[in-house]
């Protein structure tokens, strides 16, 4: 496999269902990396279950922290992060609540110092596992949330603050004028991610490329977002050499993303308590990403 490509799965840790999937896409050698959700009751068993594949791997897989502020329990102290929480310590946040917190002069700083204090106890929870080293550390987020502005101030932040060596943040682009030639295909785009594609590059273009290239940081292209949900064979194949000659001509990696993980329906506990992301949890697309990501690595390489 070239170098230039990096095939990942989003959500480890969420549910031993859904490891599972993941884990023996590991095992086979068909990820090079993973995103680890520190921040779940799953954590530390997600954690030992990884340590055991990532032994018999020919190489070890590169692991980002999934930063996560929309489900589970909060990592850091309830009373460091209230506005982000219930009464029991779990997320009220939603995507759109960041967006409108990010625009909000009166709400901004408390939400940036809250998010910055939940970020530290996701990292610090994924680095005291052994399994992230903090002078290289790696950093994503569920449902992109981390190229926010807001958000992504916050990371910076943490990572000041801590002294964090970054070597990755990953730089949501999913270029639309890639899918473009591709007339095909058009009948099976999805509008919604043709938007949340259109909202994310806006901000990689405004604020997260050129933040990155100032943390002499690499911004990569991503090939994902706009298939999410469904990254199936058929439309892969023909778009993915797209990706691979841009990233070449622009010297940039390219981050292939996957969501192969089902979970099963009874691992919806209370700390799963935004119906239409479960709905996603349970998706049976899911299993079309796990048997894509399975099935045509090797025609990849």
């Amino acid at each position: 496999m070239t170098d230039l490509i990096d095939i990942h799965a989003d959500d480890y840790g969420l549910s031993a269902a859904s490891d599972k999937t993941i884990l023996e896409l590991l095992e086979a050698n068909k990820l090079t990396s993973i995103s680890f959700m520190t921040n779940l009751s799953r954590f530390e068993n997600a954690v030992k279950d990884f340590q055991t594949v990532q032994q018999k791997r020919s190489s070890p897989a590169l692991v980002s922290v999934h930063l996560n502020f929309v489900e589970g329990h909060c990592a850091a102290p309830v009373e460091c992060v209230p506005d982000l929480i219930d009464k029991n310590g779990y997320f009220t946040v939603t995507w759109e609540k960041l967006f409108l917190w990010n625009y909000n002069p009166l709400m901004r700083n408390k939400i940036r110092k809250q998010l910055s204090a939940e970020i530290t106890a996701q990292t610090e929870r994924l680095v005291a596992s052994g399994i992230a080293d903090k002078n290289a550390l790696r950093f994503d987020s569920h449902m992109h949330t981390h190229m926010i502005p807001l958000v992504f101030d916050a990371l910076k932040d943490s990572v000041k603050t801590n002294q964090y060596k970054v070597s990755f943040i990953r730089n949501t682009q999913d270029p639309l004028s890639y899918y473009a030639g591709f007339f095909s295909l058009y009948k099976t785009y999805s509008p919604i991610n043709a938007v949340k594609c259109m909202i994310l590059n806006f901000y990689s273009c405004v604020k997260i490329r050129s933040s990155l290239k100032k943390m002499s940081i690499s911004p990569s292209l991503l090939c994902g977002v706009f298939f999410s949900g469904k990254m199936n064979a058929e439309r892969l194949e023909k778009v993915l050499p797209v990706f691979i000659k841009n990233a070449q001509n622009q010297k940039r990696g390219l981050e292939v993303l996957f969501h192969p993980c089902l979970m099963a329906k009874d691992e919806l506990t209370e700390e799963f308590n935004k119906p239409d992301i479960n709905e996603f949890h349970i998706s049976e697309n899911r299993i079309i990403e796990y048997k894509t990501c399975k099935e045509l690595i090797l025609s990849w390489t």
